[in-house]
């Protein structure tokens, strides 16, 4: 029986053990940068097309030919542009939150291009108001049914090469984060297993085997109380 609780004992320092060099090397794999390449070269910014309008799509344009502007992840270098038109709300400072939240979701959804199940939520809104170049604020009144004075934010952003390479790091905290998650809870999973069971052959030499049932439904709700703590915490 000793022989049994010992070796449960060290199968499970030996996971741990794997599990700390595991995440170890998870970590160490956050800092490695990923190069993108374009096969488009450097040009001059034309700016933004003629008849550009508010709330309809828009493509910036770049160099001769006018190709499409650089976008996250393919950028080379240079800065990215983005022109963001909010939603229109009751009043001024709601207007420019609407337009914060739009540009957050945009980047989110160029960052969703580079790694479509990324699960992060963007920064937050006052980090994005580092990339803001210029602010314009309007009022129109709406005619009925809505009757009111309602208020349009456009933000012009720059997201300059660092700007970018910070967004980047963040796509790959968040992938390496989802792998140690992945790794993490079925090596712990096992572990807890292995300290269930090697607690109930020591309890039940311990106790003579008078307690051999009353034992097993306690460890079947051990295992149980674990699963559901793994599942719903972790």
């Amino acid at each position: 029986m000793r022989a049994i609780v010992t070796f449960l004992f060290v199968a499970g320092i030996t996971l741990l053990v794997g599990l700390y060099h595991a995440l170890g090397r998870l970590q160490a794999a956050e800092g490695v940068v990923v190069q993108f390449h374009d096969q488009r070269g450097p040009g001059p910014w034309h700016g933004f097309p003629p008849g550009y309008r508010p709330h309809q799509p828009m493509r910036m344009v770049i160099g001769p030919g006018h190709q499409p502007a650089p976008r996250l992840g393919q950028s080379q270098g240079r800065s990215i542009h983005m022109t963001v038109v909010g939603k229109p709300q009751t009043d001024e400072h709601k207007a420019y939150q609407a337009a914060l939240i739009d540009a957050r979701e945009r980047l989110i959804s160029e960052l969703r291009e580079l790694k479509p199940d990324l699960a992060w939520e963007g920064p937050r809104l006052s980090k994005l108001e580092r990339f803001i170049t210029k602010r314009n604020t309007t009022s129109e009144y709406m005619k009925p049914p809505v009757d009111a004075v309602m208020w349009t934010t456009t933000l012009e952003l720059e997201l300059t090469p660092a700007d970018q390479n910070d967004l980047l790091r963040h796509v790959r905290l968040e992938d390496a984060r989802q792998r140690q998650l992945y790794l993490f809870k079925p090596m712990l999973a096992v572990l807890v297993v292995l300290l269930i069971v090697a607690g109930y052959y020591r309890l039940e030499d311990a106790t003579k085997g008078y307690y051999t049932l009353l034992l097993r439904l306690s460890a079947v709700a051990a295992v149980a109380l674990a699963a559901a703590s793994l599942f719903f915490l972790v």
